[in-house]
């Protein structure tokens, strides 16, 4: 009797109970002129929570002329939820040279 109730609940268990595991689904990055002189970069990343219920961190680090910025924003996910995440660099500059970024993605507190 027992095994058929947790055979039964065995998603409700998971989500309660497992990690979240994101997946990165895709990401980029724009370019946010609204003024000559005014400039930011927003990346953004479409993300898949594959485990269990629970938080989900995203780290960037945005590089330009030789300079290095990192942010870090959460939300929390349910299983299986599809979402998209953006941070902003207001750090970044108009004519700063070549510009790059990386994404990381881990589960938060759980």
């Amino acid at each position: 009797m027992v095994v058929i109730v947790i055979a039964l609940n065995w998603q409700s268990l998971y989500r309660s109970f497992a990690p979240p595991r994101p997946i990165l689904v895709s990401k980029g990055g724009d370019d946010l002129s609204s003024k000559l002189f005014d400039y930011s970069v927003r990346t953004w990343a479409e993300v898949r929570n594959d485990g269990g219920d629970g938080t989900i961190a995203m780290e960037v680090t945005y590089f330009q002329g030789g300079k290095t910025f990192t942010k870090t924003t959460t939300r929390y996910f349910k299983s299986l939820e599809t979402a998209r995440m953006e941070l902003v660099f207001d750090e970044a500059k108009m004519f700063g040279g070549n510009s790059k970024y990386s994404i990381r993605l881990f589960p938060y507190g759980k």
